[in-house]
């Protein structure tokens, strides 16, 4: 749990430290021209143990391509392999921030006590970036996963407590929550 906690206030400060750095820059730049690149986390799977890195790349105005990997656990169980891409569609008069759709395709392979499971599944979904300060970006969105995979439960009891991790199966609604910065 420290470890967590210090992790989040590290990204915290990191962040501070590059808007007081950039801020001439900020002002210089007209906000309706979008920036090319931006790279993100998801501080609530921090929360859970598990890591995550991302990058999306603006490749026109109004479209993007985001890559992210995951690492570490969630919850209980190991993150072994797990990575993400995805194609960003953003509507509206500024693309800088707004509202996306988004379709892509994520892999996920997870341990437990030697038990094995892999995940393929195709996503689609919608979302609203919101931009403060110029570069600071936060992503929240939602959406349904197909799979053809099987329906993996992981279950791990303590006293009155359960814990349960599900992976896979045919549908699956998510929501995601990412923070990040543009340049």
């Amino acid at each position: 749990m420290q470890r967590r906690l210090f992790i989040i206030l590290f990204l915290l400060l990191g962040i501070t430290f590059l808007a007081a750095q950039n801020q001439t820059i900020i002002n210089s730049k007209p906000l309706n021209k979008p920036y090319k690149h931006t790279l993100t986390t998801d501080p609530l799977s921090l929360v859970f143990g598990m890591g995550n890195v991302g990058y999306e790349y603006r490749f026109i105005k109004r479209a993007s391509l985001s890559a992210s990997a995951y690492f570490g656990k969630m919850l209980f169980v190991d993150m072994e392999n797990s990575y993400a891409a995805f194609l960003r569609y953003y509507k509206g008069y500024d693309p800088t921030y707004g509202l996306f759709f988004q379709t892509g395709y994520s892999h996920l392979e997870a341990s437990y006590k030697g038990e094995k499971a892999k995940v393929s599944s195709i996503h689609a979904g919608l979302g609203y970036r919101f931009l403060k300060s110029g570069i600071f970006t936060f992503d929240l969105g939602g959406g349904v996963s197909f799979s053809s995979d099987e329906k993996v439960e992981y279950e791990k009891r303590s006293g009155n407590v359960t814990q349960t991790v599900t992976l896979g199966g045919p549908v699956a609604a998510s929501l995601t929550l990412s923070a990040g910065f543009s340049f």
